[in-house]
């Protein structure tokens, strides 16, 4: 795989990790 794919994805990863840590914030 090209590692500008992965480096993206892992972003992705990273920003949908903490939108859900926002959103299921009590």
């Amino acid at each position: 795989m090209d590692t500008a794919i992965v480096l993206y994805v892992n972003t992705l990863l990273a920003l949908q990790g903490k939108y859900y840590q926002a959103v299921t914030a009590p």
